[in-house]
Protein backbone atom coordinates (compact mmCIF):
# COMPACT_ATOMS: atom_id res chain seq x y z
CA UNK A 1 0.00 0.00 0.00
CA UNK A 2 1.46 3.39 -0.96
CA UNK A 3 -0.23 6.71 1.01
CA UNK A 4 1.04 9.75 -1.21
CA UNK A 5 -0.10 13.70 -0.87
CA UNK A 6 -0.24 15.70 -4.25
CA UNK A 7 -0.08 19.02 -4.67
CA UNK A 8 -2.24 19.92 -7.62
CA UNK A 9 -1.56 22.94 -9.71
CA UNK A 10 -4.07 26.06 -8.57
CA UNK A 11 -4.95 24.12 -5.80
CA UNK A 12 -4.27 24.93 -1.98
CA UNK A 13 -4.93 21.58 -0.24
CA UNK A 14 -2.96 18.73 -0.92
CA UNK A 15 -4.97 15.78 -1.51
CA UNK A 16 -3.98 12.61 -0.25
CA UNK A 17 -4.69 8.51 -1.50
CA UNK A 18 -3.72 5.40 -1.94
CA UNK A 19 -2.38 5.10 -5.06
CA UNK A 20 -3.95 2.25 -7.34
CA UNK A 21 -2.68 2.01 -11.29
CA UNK A 22 -0.23 4.86 -12.44
CA UNK A 23 0.48 5.57 -16.21
CA UNK A 24 2.32 8.23 -17.87
CA UNK A 25 -0.44 10.62 -17.95
CA UNK A 26 -2.62 9.47 -15.36
CA UNK A 27 -2.62 8.82 -12.03
CA UNK A 28 -5.83 6.08 -10.04
CA UNK A 29 -6.12 6.69 -6.52
CA UNK A 30 -8.20 5.90 -3.63
CA UNK A 31 -8.96 9.28 -2.27
CA UNK A 32 -8.51 10.18 1.84
CA UNK A 33 -10.47 13.24 2.71
CA UNK A 34 -9.63 13.05 6.17
CA UNK A 35 -7.55 11.19 8.64
CA UNK A 36 -8.12 7.29 7.81
CA UNK A 37 -11.14 7.63 5.62
CA UNK A 38 -11.62 6.19 2.33
CA UNK A 39 -14.05 7.83 0.01
CA UNK A 40 -14.07 6.85 -3.70
CA UNK A 41 -11.77 6.67 -6.71
CA UNK A 42 -9.95 9.60 -8.00
CA UNK A 43 -7.79 9.96 -11.11
CA UNK A 44 -6.03 12.75 -11.46
CA UNK A 45 -4.21 13.86 -14.80
CA UNK A 46 0.00 14.36 -14.38
CA UNK A 47 0.16 17.65 -15.92
CA UNK A 48 -1.53 19.10 -12.72
CA UNK A 49 0.13 17.41 -10.41
CA UNK A 50 3.12 19.75 -8.92
CA UNK A 51 4.55 17.22 -6.13
CA UNK A 52 3.98 14.08 -4.72
CA UNK A 53 4.98 13.77 -1.05
CA UNK A 54 5.68 10.39 0.82
CA UNK A 55 5.88 12.15 4.31
CA UNK A 56 5.90 10.82 8.12
CA UNK A 57 1.89 11.39 7.44
CA UNK A 58 1.36 8.97 5.05
CA UNK A 59 3.22 6.41 5.91
CA UNK A 60 1.56 6.75 9.23
CA UNK A 61 -1.87 6.40 7.49
CA UNK A 62 -0.41 3.36 5.75
CA UNK A 63 0.51 1.69 8.87
CA UNK A 64 -2.88 2.46 10.07
CA UNK A 65 -4.91 1.34 6.71
CA UNK A 66 -2.83 -1.83 7.15
CA UNK A 67 -3.61 -2.95 10.77
CA UNK A 68 -6.89 -2.35 10.04
CA UNK A 69 -6.16 -4.97 6.92
CA UNK A 70 -8.56 -2.63 5.20
CA UNK A 71 -8.17 -3.70 1.34
CA UNK A 72 -8.46 -1.54 -1.59
CA UNK A 73 -9.13 -2.87 -5.17
CA UNK A 74 -8.86 -1.54 -8.56
CA UNK A 75 -11.94 -0.95 -10.00
CA UNK A 76 -13.15 -4.26 -11.86
CA UNK A 77 -12.19 -3.29 -15.79
CA UNK A 78 -10.62 0.37 -15.06
CA UNK A 79 -8.24 1.38 -17.86
CA UNK A 80 -6.52 4.56 -18.65
CA UNK A 81 -7.98 6.33 -21.40
CA UNK A 82 -8.10 9.73 -23.05
CA UNK A 83 -10.45 12.54 -20.80
CA UNK A 84 -13.49 11.62 -22.41
CA UNK A 85 -12.94 8.01 -22.60
CA UNK A 86 -12.76 7.75 -18.28
CA UNK A 87 -15.53 10.10 -17.97
CA UNK A 88 -17.38 7.19 -20.01
CA UNK A 89 -16.23 4.37 -17.70
CA UNK A 90 -16.96 6.50 -14.95
CA UNK A 91 -20.58 6.84 -16.22
CA UNK A 92 -21.27 3.65 -17.35
CA UNK A 93 -19.63 2.19 -13.94
CA UNK A 94 -21.55 4.12 -11.01
CA UNK A 95 -24.28 6.06 -13.37
CA UNK A 96 -22.28 9.26 -13.57
CA UNK A 97 -18.98 11.40 -12.77
CA UNK A 98 -17.52 13.82 -10.23
CA UNK A 99 -15.48 16.40 -12.31
CA UNK A 100 -13.08 18.81 -10.70
CA UNK A 101 -10.82 21.59 -12.31
CA UNK A 102 -8.65 24.29 -10.98
CA UNK A 103 -11.19 24.95 -8.15
CA UNK A 104 -10.48 22.82 -5.38
CA UNK A 105 -13.48 23.88 -3.51
CA UNK A 106 -15.98 23.09 -6.84
CA UNK A 107 -17.04 19.68 -7.38
CA UNK A 108 -19.10 19.23 -11.11
CA UNK A 109 -21.33 16.05 -11.20
CA UNK A 110 -22.61 14.94 -14.97
CA UNK A 111 -23.57 12.89 -17.07
CA UNK A 112 -22.49 12.68 -20.81
CA UNK A 113 -24.85 14.14 -23.22
CA UNK A 114 -23.19 14.98 -26.49
CA UNK A 115 -19.63 15.03 -27.85
CA UNK A 116 -18.85 17.84 -30.53
CA UNK A 117 -15.76 16.78 -32.69
CA UNK A 118 -13.13 14.61 -32.16
CA UNK A 119 -10.92 16.23 -30.06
Amino acid sequence: MNVESFGIEGWEKLQTGVVLLENDNWLLVCHIPVDYVLDGYKVYNKQFIINRVNSTSERSIERVLTLRKINIEIPEDFQFLDTIGILKWSQDKFGLFEFQDDDDEALFYGRINRIIGND
